[in-house]
């Protein structure tokens, strides 16, 4: 039996965010890379796939292909059932659109998650529902696109790189104290949204699109930089998948990050989550001192685990089995 066909139902204006690029485009181009049919605009498709999906319109789209036979496939990358009240999701994520998630997955034939910690919260809360994770994944063929940012040229020296949207606020409230006892280093703010006044002095970066997003990543893994990644202990954040290790990894860049959801699985460098500044700082001066032995042991488990072609099986064992006979 040849294998389903697969449409991605994603609206236009939710196409340049991390959540669609890495749980539906990177996917999506992998397996076309291995001759399934995938498309974003098929409903005649076997499997239809939504992700971030709420409003009352694309449920509706989603149970009518499900009265017609289609294989409906809900992916969720958050546990939204618990954000933090410092971030700024928190006032999106309205009863309404608890709502909407809960009915998405409900109606779902599958569900697909990032983290095995987010499986085990959405299985508790739809007892009998099959949920799959699925990992978050390196588009390696994405290193022969984008164009890094212009003012990369502009920094030099010993770099501390912020990376990420400014959407899960209380995780960067130790970077001004780090900032204050870290010296002889350029903080790099890599972020569509960031704080302004974060880290006074900082270089703050904008890329366009992801593409130059991952591109101005590789450029900055080329010099003397450690990336941070704190984050609080918190329900929201033990479902955080290791996301930015992937990007870190695949772009040379060794980090230290909070020991906290998935990065103490991946990781080489670490603090405790919640750690102090001075703890930080410690961790962030002794990832200097070797950086080139923990670029060396992070790309030993990103070869293994990172490209999407080493997880792309994932994707096809469960669409295969979640098809509609």
């Amino acid at each position: 039996m040849s294998n389903p066909t697969v449409n991605f139902n994603t609206p236009l204006l939710d196409r340049n965010n991390g959540c669609w690029f890495y749980r539906q485009d990177v996917p999506a181009r992998a397996l076309r890379s291995r001759g399934w049919a995938v498309s974003d605009k098929d409903p005649s498709a076997q499997i239809q796939v939504f992700a971030r999906t709420y409003s009352i319109a694309m449920i509706h789209h989603a149970e009518d292909l499900r009265r017609a036979g289609k294989t409906v496939v809900f992916d969720i990358d958050d546990d939204y059932w618990a954000v933090s009240p410092m971030s700024p999701h928190a006032v999106e994520i309205t009863p309404s659109l608890i709502a909407g998630i809960d009915h998405m997955i409900k109606n779902a034939d599958l569900v697909t998650v990032s983290t095995e910690n987010l499986r085990k919260v959405v299985q508790d809360r739809f007892k009998g529902k099959k949920v799959i994770a699925l990992p978050n994944s390196y588009d390696t063929s994405a290193r022969n696109r984008g164009k890094p940012h212009r003012d990369l040229k502009e920094i030099t020296g010993r770099v501390v790189l912020l990376s990420g949207s400014a959407s899960h606020a209380g995780d960067f409230l130790i970077i001004p104290r780090i900032a204050e006892r870290l010296k002889g280093v350029t903080w790099v703010v890599l972020a569509p949204r960031p704080f302004m006044d974060l880290v006074p002095g900082a270089v703050y970066l904008h890329p366009v699109g992801l593409d130059d997003y991952l591109a101005t990543l590789r450029a900055i893994g080329t010099r003397q930089v450690v990336g941070v990644v704190p984050l609080t202990e918190e329900r929201f954040n033990r479902s955080k998948s290791g996301l930015k290790w992937v990007e870190y990894a695949g772009s040379s860049i060794p980090g230290v990050y909070s020991d906290y959801g998935e990065y103490p699985l991946v990781a080489s460098a670490f603090t405790r989550a919640g750690a102090t500044a001075v703890e930080w700082v410690d961790a962030i001066e002794k990832a200097f001192a070797n950086r080139e032995a923990l670029i060396g042991q992070d790309f030993l488990t990103f070869a293994e685990t990172g490209p999407i072609e080493k997880n792309i099986h994932h994707w096809e064992e469960a669409y295969i089995a979640a098809r509609k006979v």
